[in-house]
């Protein structure tokens, strides 16, 4: 389930599964804490309204805040998410460059890789996925395209480095988490590592 989704139970009033599939979507990242944190605590507000120990304005408040938490860890998410294609592309990045001697091919797909990266410096002063201007998305999935290529210089330069296509891997399944968001279409599942499937 993605974040969309998760929104849309919230504005359905179904708080509860949102806050599960919360938990799950963050339980393999540095929010996994956050998300448990939200789940406490709506077991705690669950277990004080069936005890009826809250009046109807505490319940309302207790409720708000938990909605309040529940979207502010989904913001998170979706930032942590822009956050890790970041340094997957300039892992790359720096892999190409830390070559000793640099095959012809590697020295534009190095370029391509650090202007997208410049693109992407957004992301560090964003407070949310709206404040993020997705055009480096249309530039990495034509990288990953052109990278899948045989024989093109983008694959060329991938094979000369170390884990190269594990990256590149690492960049398309970034890639496909954070493009729906921006309405933009998925690399198609073959470039994606065998767990991604």
């Amino acid at each position: 389930m993605n974040t969309k989704e998760i929104r849309g139970m919230v504005a359905k009033g179904r708080l509860e599964p949102a806050i599960k599939e919360a938990v799950l979507l963050t339980k393999d990242t540095e929010l996994a804490n956050l998300g448990i944190g939200v789940s406490n605590g709506y077991r705690k507000y669950k277990k004080d309204s069936i005890a009826g120990i809250m009046d109807s304005n505490e319940d309302s408040k207790r409720y708000a805040v938990l909605t309040h938490q529940l979207l502010n860890l989904l913001n998170e998410y979706e930032l942590y998410e822009l956050k890790e294609l970041k340094q997957n592309v300039e892992k790359l990045t720096d892999e190409l460059r830390a070559q000793k001697e640099p095959a012809v091919e590697t020295a534009e797909v190095q370029k391509e890789l650090e202007e997208i990266s410049e693109e992407m410096q957004q992301i560090e002063m964003a407070e949310s996925k709206d404040d993020v201007k997705p055009g480096f998305l249309e530039r990495i999935k034509t990288f990953i395209e052109k990278a899948q290529e045989p024989d093109s210089s983008y694959n060329k330069a991938l094979k000369t480095v170390k884990n190269g296509y594990n990256i590149l891997q690492d960049i398309a399944s970034g890639y496909n988490s954070v493009a729906e968001w921006f309405a933009l279409p998925q690399v198609p599942r073959l470039f994606l590592k065998k767990e991604d499937r």
